[in-house]
């Protein structure tokens, strides 16, 4: 029998996913943090990791953590999985005044982010991009999030400078629905392998 368009994307997906095996999701939900004193993510600087329900922070000139990390310089690395509810167009938002690159179903392509905010320039704080997405099938995510004087303020005296402000949130715009922020129960702190999706 012939099959629609919808179960032909299905069974590609099934397929190829047969080839990539893992395990349930579990319980928790939220996506893996991992913070860093520093902006560069190397584990030297790591200070600590938790789950976060959501990626929806307003630092302001403060820190994850005052006594751990420096305010002009830190970062921030959350990674595990994003569920779809809906098969369609989605679209992924980032609003932020930071540094950042969002990586969702092709975690090995380290060049060529989703969305790429790494070398900001202007005031802009709103970034987004389309993905096609099947329902009910989750993927892998990396979101990486950096905050730094570094290439704007050459002041050395770090009481001479004002600390600036920062925030993050990562949203999504569901086939034919309002922007939300990526709600917690759509979000898994463990790895998951990339989802074959044909258009």
């Amino acid at each position: 029998s012939r099959l629609t368009a919808r179960q032909y994307k299905i069974a590609l997906a099934d397929l190829i996913g047969s080839f990539r095996p893992v395990g349930p999701l579990g319980t928790e939900r939220g996506l893996k943090g991992t913070y860093y004193r520093a902006r560069n993510m190397n584990n030297d600087q790591k200070v600590f990791e938790r789950v976060d329900s959501q990626v929806r922070f307003d630092f302001g000139k403060s820190a994850p953590a005052t006594e751990k990390f420096d305010p002009y310089q830190f970062s921030i690395r959350w990674e595990g999985g994003l569920t779809a509810p809906d098969t369609g167009e989605y679209e992924l938002v980032i609003r932020t005044d930071q540094s950042f690159r969002l990586w969702v179903n092709d975690l090995d392509n380290y060049e060529r982010p989703l969305i790429d905010g790494w070398v900001k320039s202007g005031k802009e704080t709103e970034y987004s991009a389309p993905i096609y997405l099947l329902g009910g099938r989750t993927y892998p995510i990396r979101l990486e999030f950096s905050k730094s004087t570094f290439g704007v303020d050459d002041t050395k005296d770090q009481s001479k400078r004002p600390v600036a402000p920062a925030f993050v949130t990562l949203a999504w715009k569901r086939p034919h629905l309002t922007e939300e922020p990526i709600p917690n129960r759509c979000l898994t702190p463990g790895w998951r392998p990339e989802v074959f999706v044909t258009r």
